[in-house]
């Protein structure tokens, strides 16, 4: 398929070992914007422990071909409910733990249909 001038996205892969309860991704992906592919991928490195019933620890880690390479992280916990999991957790590289060593927090709520 021909990636004419006007689009932009992403080619990846990505690759899980685990099971719903303790897993780790990997994956690959190279930008582009018209016919222009990415030189360099950018790499994701996410994952999760569950530590009872209902609570899980997760991250999700980003680097990105940004002059070398640049980090951006998470980590948080999940809680699991029958038809909802909910994150607290916070997001950091270098820059940000400069003025907030912990990151930024956030929340994400995932619901099942």
């Amino acid at each position: 398929i021909p990636i004419s001038e006007g689009n932009m996205g992403i080619l990846y892969s990505i690759a899980t070992y685990g099971n719903t309860d303790n897993n780790v991704t990997m994956g690959l992906g190279w930008g582009f914007i018209g016919e222009e592919l990415a030189k360099r991928p950018v790499i994701t490195i996410s994952g999760m422990k569950r530590v009872s019933r209902k609570v899980g620890l997760v991250t999700e880690n980003w680097i990105i071909p940004a002059d070398g390479y640049k980090a951006v992280f998470s980590y948080g916990v999940r809680f699991f409910g029958e038809k909802i999991a909910i994150d607290l957790a916070f997001y950091n590289e270098k820059e940000i733990a400069q003025y907030l060593i912990i990151g930024i927090p956030y929340v994400d709520f995932v619901v099942k249909f």
